[in-house]
């Protein structure tokens, strides 16, 4: 079935010259007023798609969170911030112009009524679109705040002949134009990306429309943006009450979550008489920033940055999971490290460095040099890991010590100990697999067998069959084969074995020469690159990695889920921020999860049960799901050791004496 194209009318044209007729004898337009009278139950019908203005409430919250929450690392308030960019480049652009003075006339939406409404979008789950920014701007938002606002006056009816109203159609596109023009404004203050949008063209033209950086220009509008994003981000911190904050030390879970584009992908050329070397693209896409994702949807990529519970929680729930901090909009596995550690590194700049990250597998097999070497060189970020299956069993060996999935042993680690994972996972060389129990146990009895930190710093470990308190005894330390170490396992040295030296004396590995040894680039490259990247702490798969790892991960994943909710926020929702770039998906995108946030915050305090910790504070916690069934269903009752009943809640005030 052919479409219903241009050059399909123009055929059927010329075969009916009355396709389209219709649109020619149009007739004399008449006033608004005949029509009511001529065709009654118009104004009636008008009624029932009101554009109904917000209380006074929603906008004192709104205006609340732009004035004091929104600001930037420094402290400065995000409005004004946007006014000190446009300023510093439009002097650059003009180095005579005076400080705070910009040609052509004050903008018809400043930047304080743009953000409390596009706050206001968020928060009544409008979509993302110019038009209802536009409506909430001068139709939401009551008149008493448009002069403090700086909202300016519409000052003109439409003067279309034969409209049907005040708020008709042609009045809304004109302010929605205006609002556009304001986003296109602040995406020029911070746009990194340089693509044009809106408009499929050919690689030729795309290139002569791409925008030429000044050198490190590109860089300084991608920190701009993703200031301006987190800072929009952080007045979750406003809404969130501080009891939530005790005990929690910036523990983190980070997660990327790809999310679809209002474009279609570029159009490519499938002839096979294309010359070499020739672009098979014929048009891009009208969102050039974006790509392909694995699953082929053209789209990006964006990095929440939630909270991960502190080991001082045991298990309880006291705070609902909040995202803290985003990336910027990249490509689909593109860039993902920089953005990233510019995420964290505005966190940082805000009080909340991270003290511990719960990766999943794609972060784990990032680049140590560009991730994990930086945060841990600047905070001490200590990383939980997961590993991919080709990471599993010995991957490492230098002067007497091998690494397995995260952690130091000690070489002559028996095999079975060694392989332990990969016997629980794959399996043996017969495809047989060991059950969990036998696993739990391995992994126990391998953790005798575990190099101890002694100074991470200087990247020093001790032998476990080292010191008064050692794990292990092993015959090359002949101190350790005592009564009182019979209890612990015995290492029979078959790898770590003397070796003739140059001076024809038998020679052990370092390892078992010294209490310590300090691993470094020089003797052991391979250890040091490894550790670098993908060591960790906790052994893998033990009940302290698991306590570490699982709730987090749940947390974060089940928050993508929350701010993706159709009925809610819909961050996936292509549909609802139809605008392309990324710079101002970045914006929206933040709007989109400080909405969620404030949701998850009224949720746990509206499901939370007021309870007092051991030390006598007073906290709300969140049930776990078998004790919110037992306390629904009163079969039995709730662990009274976790969860002690708090004070009664006040009452209402009574009379006076």
């Amino acid at each position: 079935m052919s479409r219903y194209t241009p050059k399909r009318r123009r055929e059927l044209q010329i075969i009916n010259p009355n396709v389209g007729a219709a649109r020619r004898v149009v007739g004399e337009r008449v006033p608004y007023a005949t029509v009511a009278d001529k065709l009654p139950g118009v104004k009636e019908a008008l009624s029932y798609r009101p554009i109904k203005p917000v209380d006074d409430d929603t906008v004192k919250r709104a205006i609340h969170l732009v004035d004091y929450a929104m600001v930037t690392p420094d402290g400065v308030r995000l409005c004004d911030q946007l006014d000190d960019w446009a300023d510093e480049d439009h002097r650059a652009r003009h180095p005579d112009a005076k400080p705070g003075v910009r040609p052509g006339r004050p903008p018809t939406v400043t930047w304080r009524a743009l953000l409390v409404a596009m706050r206001i979008v968020g928060e009544e789950e409008f979509p993302d679109l110019a038009v209802e920014i536009a409506k909430t701007v001068w139709f939401r938002i009551p008149q008493h705040f448009h002069e403090g606002l700086g909202i300016a006056p519409v000052g003109w009816g439409c003067t279309v002949l034969g409209c049907i109203g005040e708020r008709c159609v042609h009045i809304i596109e004109r302010l929605a134009t205006r609002v556009r023009y304001q986003l296109r404004t602040l995406t020029r203050l911070m746009d990194p990306y340089g693509d044009h949008v809106g408009r499929r063209l050919t690689p030729e033209q795309a290139a002569d429309a791409r925008r030429t950086y000044q050198p490190g220009e590109q860089e300084r509008l991608a920190e701009r943006l993703s200031v301006t994003a987190n800072a929009i981000l952080g007045a979750t911190r406003a809404v969130t009450p501080q009891g939530m904050m005790d005990g929690w030390n910036g523990e983190y879970t980070l997660d990327g979550t790809r999310l679809r584009s209002w474009a279609r992908s570029p159009r490519y050329t499938h002839r096979a008489d294309r010359a070499p070397g020739e672009n098979p693209m014929i048009v891009t896409s009208a969102d050039p920033s974006a790509g392909w994702d694995k699953d082929q949807n053209w789209g990006h990529e964006v990095v929440l940055v939630a909270m991960a519970a502190s080991d001082t929680d045991d298990g309880i729930l006291y705070r609902p999971a909040l995202v803290q901090g985003m990336s910027i909009f990249t490509r689909p596995g593109t860039d993902l490290a920089a953005r990233t550690v510019q995420a964290l590194d505005n966190l940082a700049a805000r009080g909340l460095p991270p003290t511990r990250i719960v990766n999943d597998r794609g972060f784990t097999m990032l680049s140590a040099d560009s991730y994990q070497t930086p945060l841990t060189a600047r905070y001490g970020t200590e990383f939980v890991h997961d590993y991919p299956r080709n990471l599993l069993g010995p991957r490492a060996y230098s002067r007497g010590v091998v690494f397995i999935e995260g952690s130091l042993y000690c070489a002559d680690l028996p095999p079975h100990l060694a392989y332990a994972s990969v016997h629980f996972f794959i399996g043996d060389e017969h495809g047989n697999r060991i059950t969990v129990d036998e696993y739990r146990a391995r992994l126990a009895a391998r953790s005798e067998h575990r190099f101890k930190p002694k100074d991470l710093k200087r990247n020093r470990w001790r032998c476990p069959a080292s010191g008064r308190h050692c794990t292990a005894r092993c015959s090359n330390r002949p101190e350790t084969l005592t009564i009182s170490n019979a209890a612990k396992p015995r290492v029979y040295p078959t790898v770590n074995t003397g070796q003739p030296g140059t001076d024809g004396l038998v020679v052990l590995p370092d390892a078992c020469t010294r209490g310590d040894i300090t691993i470094n680039p020089d003797d052991d490259a391979e250890l040091v690159e490894m550790l670098l990247r993908y060591g960790q702490a906790r052994e893998w798969m033990t009940p302290s990695w698991s306590a570490a790892y699982q709730q987090p991960r749940s947390t974060i994943e089940g928050f993508n889920g929350f701010v993706k909710d159709e009925a809610k926020e819909a961050l996936a929702s292509a549909g609802r921020r139809r605008m392309h770039g990324g710079a101002i998906g970045s914006i929206f995108a933040a709007f989109r999860v400080l909405a969620a946030n404030i949701r998850k915050i009224v949720g746990f305090l509206n499901s939370g049960l007021c309870i007092r910790k051991p030390n006598g504070e007073v906290a709300i916690v969140r049930l776990s799901k078998a004790d919110r069934e037992a306390l629904t269903a009163n079969s039995a009752p709730i662990d009274q050791d976790r969860y002690q009943p708090g004070p009664d809640p006040p009452g209402p005030a009574g009379p006076g004496p």
